[in-house]
């Protein structure tokens, strides 16, 4: 077993890849009474065209299949629900899918051993079925039918599709009614073949047990399942063109305030080109993000002095295939949209760095990151993030967080194309 030795906090993560590929990660710690156990597969909604390594024709299937999979997951043999053999156990479980990838995952303060192996025969032990498809997609179906009427899922959906012409991300990761309809029990098993392989998978575990009793017991319940050699996935990711779909959409619906999502999209090219990698590039461009929009800065003080936002802004960053999205998005006062876009944009051309405004910020991003430690499972939640979007722990985002120069800032904010962006508003509908 690896040790992780986490070196800005002195913490141990423990890690041992199996002989059959997965990547076990785990955090024992005795703050908490609690536990959680998570398996993820690296398989979400964006993905809908794929095959093995050792096949020659990509395999398509309708958007929806990850969460339709997720659903049935819980099926298991002689008509058994997961979440009956979990409640007979003293635990919560329960899974969710994204664009990027799909988590089982269980909680308790009871029973580790028994949550352990029922979670692994439930992600291990397919059962799907014609009569389990159609039992649960009238379910999914329902479930869709709920999201529709939800103005903050269509306010996102609406800026995806502004952001993007073929990326996979602007569509629904529970895909529309029709795809619903479409899924077939071809494509689940298809699906579950290609992705549910323990070498496409990774499990980690925080909170409040044995490492080594733990360890001891993955490994002998997987002995239990049987896999086909691990060939290699191939993925087919649509060509993205470089420009927004949108530059402009104003769209009006059952809200009570105006919202504005301002979306800058840029290549990933660009973000190569600073000679900074992915890991160093996202803290430091959150760290300038925060110094130019936090809630401490002179942006966000502005805007609540001149009532242009009564709740500030609130912003994200992240890779999404060869493109890079910087998103602002807030809730204007009555009559001040334009302002509020205009704010956003004064500052999108004048961002700063500010030597004491950074040893600041790096002193709260310490604090915050230290004290993270006390919450085991917001623990495996960074576990899990870094290894999917970095494919490997990050041990050392202080002594990185030291490292931001002026000269580094320069270079990011070289790298944001300002001009390649969308603006989405959504309404209230006063008819």
């Amino acid at each position: 077993m690896n040790k992780i030795l986490l070196k800005d906090v002195n913490e141990t993560i423990y890690h041992e890849k199996l002989d059959n590929g997965l990547n076990v990660f785990m955090y024992p710690s005795d703050k908490v009474e609690k536990f959680e156990i998570d398996i993820v597969t690296k398989y979400g909604g964006r993905i809908n065209r794929f095959k093995k390594k050792n096949e020659k024709e990509y395999y398509q299937t309708p958007n929806g299949v990850a969460h339709f999979l997720e659903h049935i997951t819980f099926h298991l043999p002689n008509g058994v629900k997961a979440e009956e053999l979990f409640n007979k156990i003293s635990a919560y479980t329960n899974a969710y899918t994204n664009h990027d990838h799909t988590v089982y995952y269980v909680t308790s303060a009871e029973n580790f051993k028994e949550c352990l192996e029922t979670l692994l025969y439930t992600v291990y032990t397919p059962c799907y079925t014609e009569e389990v498809v159609e039992h649960e997609r009238d379910i999914i179906k329902a479930e869709e039918k709920r999201y529709e009427n939800d103005p903050d899922r269509r306010f996102y959906e609406a800026f995806t599709n502004a952001l993007f012409h073929k990326c996979n991300q602007k569509y629904k990761v529970v895909g529309t009614l029709d795809d619903i309809s479409a899924i077939s029990l071809e494509d689940i098993n298809k699906v579950y073949s290609t992705f549910y392989h323990p070498a496409n998978m990774s499990l980690y575990i925080a909170g409040n047990f044995d490492k080594d009793e733990a360890i001891d017991i993955i490994k002998k319940k997987m002995d239990t399942f049987k896999f086909d050699e691990f060939v290699g996935i191939d993925i087919d990711v649509p060509e993205e063109p470089y420009e927004v779909k949108e530059a402009y959409k104003d769209i009006k619906d059952n809200v009570m305030t105006s919202k504005v999502a301002y979306n800058i999209k840029y290549s990933m090219d660009a973000v190569k080109k600073t000679g900074l990698s992915l890991i160093e590039y996202d803290l430091y461009l959150e760290l300038l993000l925060t110094l130019n929009f936090g809630s401490t800065s002179e942006f966000y003080e502005k805007l609540l002095d001149d009532k242009v936002s009564t709740s500030g802004v609130g912003r994200n960053n992240y890779k999404v295939d060869n493109n890079y999205i910087v998103s602002i998005h807030g809730q204007p006062t009555d009559g001040r949209i334009d302002d509020f876009i205009k704010m956003v944009d004064d500052q999108f051309n004048n961002l700063s760095f500010n030597e004491k405004d950074v040893i600041r910020k790096r002193k709260t991003f310490m604090s915050s990151y230290i004290t993270s430690f006390d919450k085991p499972i917001g623990v495996l939640n960074e576990m899990m993030e870094n290894y999917l979007y970095y494919d490997k722990i990050v041990d050392n985002w202080i002594e990185l967080s030291k490292k931001f120069t002026p000269e580094i800032a320069k270079k990011i904010i070289d790298s944001i194309d300002i001009n390649n962006k969308s603006i989405v508003i959504m309404e209230p509908d006063n008819k």
